[in-house]
């Protein structure tokens, strides 16, 4: 038993830990699933805290987008609260599927009713060095119709 628990232990090892990266990414940590959720060399320092989301509404009549600068009208505090968790694992693992599931969502906001398009997107910062400035990046967006 002692030999065998010796034979398959570094393997056990190994996969605990790969689980423990992959289940990271998953929930939110620091560790972007962009890059293979930070094994070594394919690890970045994209974090969270240099992400930010814009919502952007096209409203019935109006052919334009316009960037939405204000209150959804959530009453609870439950509520808020729900968005904002939804709102941070979308900026952890911005796929195309989650933020259209987050914008279709948003459609039911108290200040979103006369909404008729509305633009989800996530960015990251970047600093140009050659500059010396920080540009925001579109890591992915999505555009849902009512």
């Amino acid at each position: 038993m002692k030999n065998v628990l010796s034979r398959y232990f570094p393997v056990l090892l190994f996969f605990s830990i790969a689980l423990t990266q992959v289940l990271m990414t998953q929930l939110g940590s620091p560790l972007s699933p962009d890059r293979m959720g930070g094994f070594g060399l394919f690890s970045t320092v994209d974090r969270l805290p240099l992400r930010t989301y814009k919502l952007f509404i096209k409203e019935y009549g109006n052919s334009r987008y316009k960037q939405f600068q204000g209150s959804l009208g959530l009453s609870s505090k439950a509520e808020l609260d729900q968005l904002n968790h939804k709102l941070y694992t979308a900026k952890s693992l911005p796929s195309t599927t989650k933020l259209e599931k987050l914008a279709r969502q948003l459609f039911n906001a108290p200040n979103l009713q006369n909404v008729e398009q509305l633009r989800l997107q996530i960015e990251k910062a970047v600093y140009i060095s050659d500059l010396k400035k920080v540009k925001f990046e579109v890591i992915n967006q999505v555009e849902v119709h009512r």
